[in-house]
């Protein structure tokens, strides 16, 4: 039983792939994937632990389930099964396991653990949960 709780916990701790801090915020953002900051410092992770984010041409966070290759368009096309792999043919072309589709805005993940210390532990007050977004957008950071 023991043996069993210890792979369970074991399991569970590598679930998270990532998780990194909002540039100007005290909240830090955690994702199944990588995980990559935008123009604005905002962090936003890939929905897959072998998913891709990468930064598109205007320095905007794209994401996808599948790992992801800029094309000679300059767009990022990426394999649409979890994890699956691109590859450039001899063309030039990008290759899909699967099939491939463009990274998305709308296909990264954003979750919020609340702040942090200087040692990476949540802060919390008596009683209070983790906090999560609540649509707050500082001044001159245009809404996504």
């Amino acid at each position: 039983m023991r043996w069993t709780l210890f792979l369970l916990f074991s399991l569970s701790l590598t679930a998270v792939a990532e998780c990194m801090r909002d540039t100007g915020r005290i909240e830090t953002v955690c994702g199944a994937g990588p995980c990559l900051r935008d123009r604005w410092g905002e962090v936003y992770c890939a929905p897959h632990i072998d998913g891709s984010a990468q930064l598109d041409r205007y320095q905007n966070v794209v994401c996808s389930v599948g790992q992801c290759r800029r094309s000679i368009q300059d767009e990022i096309v990426c394999s649409s099964e979890p994890g699956g792999a691109v590859f450039t043919n001899i063309n030039g072309e990008v290759d899909c396991y699967g099939e491939c589709q463009l990274a998305s805005a709308g296909a990264c993940e954003r979750t919020f653990t609340g702040p942090l210390d200087e040692d990476g532990n949540l802060i919390l007050g008596p009683g209070q949960p983790p906090t999560g977004f609540n649509g707050y957008r500082p001044p001159g950071r245009p809404a996504r």
